[in-house]
């Protein structure tokens, strides 16, 4: 597995005194689960060299890059908080977190390219698209008429892509075949629309003692997610009073609106397909080896983790 000390190496190319050192290593000390790494790792398990040491690189990799992107996250949303603790932009200003993200951001390109040419140049296809996908959410600010295919192509961007990615890169530095590479990319490109339709839930309805972010963000920003497109399919008077910009002491009360009219249920049953998606597009390998067991556990995760957040 992936521990603390395989991405602080990553970052020991900073000299000693950088004035980058700080802030990209208080960046990657903020971990999560690291599921993006779990997936990598598990991928490499369908091919012949699952132990390679690109394996690893891959794995860091991908968290490298996921690092810098929530880095830039919170200067764009000014956030405060994640996972608990104060943000790079929060404990060391934005320009830092600016700057570090960019430097993680190269790491991540450097590592990549190691493993070959053609995971470099899916790289930097994938780079493209989450930033195109934090403009397609943009787009869609405020707009109660946001569509469900238009918020599906911006978290397919925004956070499936990587996961998908994080799949089939696992898989191909681990030696697997093309067929199955592209099938644990498929299976990623699932658990992220999952991951991330389960995080819109939880930015509602999420404690957040547990979540380590303040509930209903979501809403703050004007980001119309999934669970709301759903309500206001049900409710009229919920989209007139999103469209005309929310007090912050209507925000409990519209949240309960979306519980009310099925927003959450509905959500919450689209993250169960995909899901099962995920599972499906697994390689179709019998008896299913020990790391695509692993696999599908990670899948079941996402909506367990929306049961052990949501207060009873």
């Amino acid at each position: 597995m992936l521990g603390e000390q395989d991405l602080t190496a990553a970052i020991d190319f900073l000299a000693d005194d950088s004035p980058l050192r700080g802030s990209c290593t208080y960046i990657v000390g903020t971990p999560g689960k690291r599921f993006r790494a779990a997936l990598t790792f598990d991928a490499a398990g369908y091919g012949e060299r699952p132990n390679d040491p690109l394996v690893r690189d891959a794995a860091v990799a991908i968290e490298l890059f996921h690092a810098a992107t929530l880095a830039h996250d919170d200067v764009v949303d000014d956030g405060e908080m994640r996972r608990g603790k104060p943000t790079i932009g929060a404990h060391a200003g934005n320009l830092a977190a600016s700057l570090a993200g960019g430097w993680l951001f190269g790491r991540t390109i450097e590592l990549v390219a190691g493993i070959g040419d053609k995971a470099a140049a899916r790289f930097g296809g994938v780079a493209g698209k989450v930033c195109e996908g934090e403009i397609l959410e943009t787009r869609d600010l405020y707009d109660t008429g946001r569509t469900y295919e238009r918020y599906l192509e911006a978290i397919e961007a925004k956070t499936a892509c990587l996961i998908a990615f994080a799949g089939w890169l696992g898989a191909t530095a681990g030696g697997a075949s093309d067929e199955h590479a592209e099938s644990l990319g498929r299976y990623g490109e699932a658990v992220g629309m999952a991951f991330q339709i389960a995080d819109d839930v939880l930015d509602l309805v999420g404690d957040p003692a547990l979540t380590g972010k303040t509930a209903g963000s979501d809403l703050r920003q004007g980001v119309i997610t999934l669970p709301v497109i759903y309500a206001l399919q049900q409710d009229d008077e919920l989209r007139q009073a999103l469209a005309r910009g929310p007090q912050e002491y209507e925000l409990p009360g519209l949240v309960e609106r979306v519980k009310e009219v099925g927003g959450i249920d509905a959500a919450l049953g689209e993250c169960v397909a995909w899901i099962a998606r995920a599972e499906s597009s697994l390689p179709p390998v019998s008896p299913m080896p020990e790391h695509g067991e692993r696999l599908v556990a990670l899948a079941r995760q996402v909506s367990i983790r929306v049961e052990g957040m949501v207060p009873k």
